[in-house]
């Protein structure tokens, strides 16, 4: 077994078709864009290629955030919602930069809108045209909507 280990070890180490490892040329971040509640979390993960698209395996990448009182970014990707707003998160692999958009909502105006939308589903005429906000018959405009 040692005779068998020792000449591919030897060619290995005299480096014998290796070279130096290729750099990073693009950093994919996905999803690329997602939206989340104040308080709520998604992780992004970071892709790191070289210059023909192929996965390159064990690269650092360092996350931030352009937006750090809208969504914070830990080392890892984990992307927290702190504001309501946009936030854009970049992953950076050797100066080579991917990003992605967060979204991030306040869960209780989002909740008031869909009960306004139920609201009005349920308490509006039958005869209604919700796209040219009309009543046939009168063909008078509402105002309240």
């Amino acid at each position: 077994m040692l005779l068998v280990w020792l000449p591919l070890y030897t060619a290995s180490a005299c480096g014998e078709g290796v070279g130096p490892p290729p750099p990073v040329a693009i950093v994919v971040v996905a999803p690329e864009s997602a939206t989340i509640n104040v308080n709520q979390q998604v992780t992004l993960i970071a892709t790191t290629l070289d210059a023909n698209r192929q996965p390159l395996m064990g690269r650092s990448v360092f996350w931030a955030s352009e937006q750090p009182t809208v969504a914070s970014v830990d080392s890892q990707g984990l992307v927290t919602g702190l504001g309501t707003g946009a936030a854009i998160v970049t992953a950076n692999s050797e100066g080579r930069v991917g990003t992605a958009r967060v979204n991030v909502r306040d869960p209780l105006e989002t909740l008031v809108q869909k009960l306004k939308m139920l609201h009005w589903i349920a308490y509006a005429p039958t005869n209604f045209d919700p796209e040219n906000r009309v009543f046939p018959e009168t063909e008078s405009i509402r105002s309240d909507l």
